[in-house]
């Protein structure tokens, strides 16, 4: 914890110590996901094969892929975008977001879609709102009470509920759907607690 206390210090009061902080993090995830999207990509089996499509060297996306090796411009990166088929966006972050997104990232599990399949982008207006869903879950005491474990609003209208007592008074815990929190308790009938 002290370890971590000092570089916490050093980032507060340094701006060169903010700078390889924020340095060394880009140069790890960003050339992960240019690898990841091209090993991932029918179209460029090598980075040859990439290196044509973006109008690159060969060599210039080995140092891409490579951690720490190159200084990355948002040219180069915008070369790629285009090649790749998919989106680009920088933005600046807290340092909280940044932690986050690293310690979240996995190579394995990054993925982009791609202009072709992009139907948000291609058709934004053909999207239908489907119902939303909250699934609820049962508190132990009450499992004998109800045969499932969990029980999923939406599409149900919760009149459906209100013709049970039993029902219109049991308490359901809902999550936060943004922040997976418990936020709000009610009954069946979504209109406060012991109504």
């Amino acid at each position: 914890m002290r370890d971590r206390s000092k570089r916490i210090y050093r980032l507060l009061t340094n701006q060169a110590s903010r700078e390889s902080y924020i340095r060394a993090k880009m140069e790890v995830l960003i050339p992960s996901q240019i690898k990841a999207l091209r090993l991932k990509s029918e179209d460029f089996s090598t980075q040859a094969d990439l290196g044509r499509a973006a109008n690159m060297k060969q060599s210039s996306i080995s140092r891409l892929e490579s951690f720490g090796a190159a200084n990355i411009s948002i040219e180069s990166l915008i070369r790629l975008a285009a090649a790749f088929r998919v989106g680009l966006m920088v933005k600046f972050v807290s340092f909280g977001e940044m932690l986050e997104w690293d310690n979240n990232y996995s190579q394995d599990e990054f993925s982009v879609v791609r202009l072709d399949d992009d139907s948000e982008f291609l058709d934004p207006d053909s999207k239908t709102a489907a119902p939303a869903l909250t699934t609820v879950s049962i508190p132990q005491a009450h499992k004998g009470v109800l045969d499932f474990d969990r029980l999923t609003l939406g599409a149900v209208s919760t009149n459906d509920f209100e013709a049970d007592e039993d029902y219109k008074n049991f308490d359901l815990a809902f999550q936060n759907e943004y922040s997976g929190e418990p936020n709000w308790y009610g009954n069946a009938t979504g209109t406060g607690p012991n109504e």
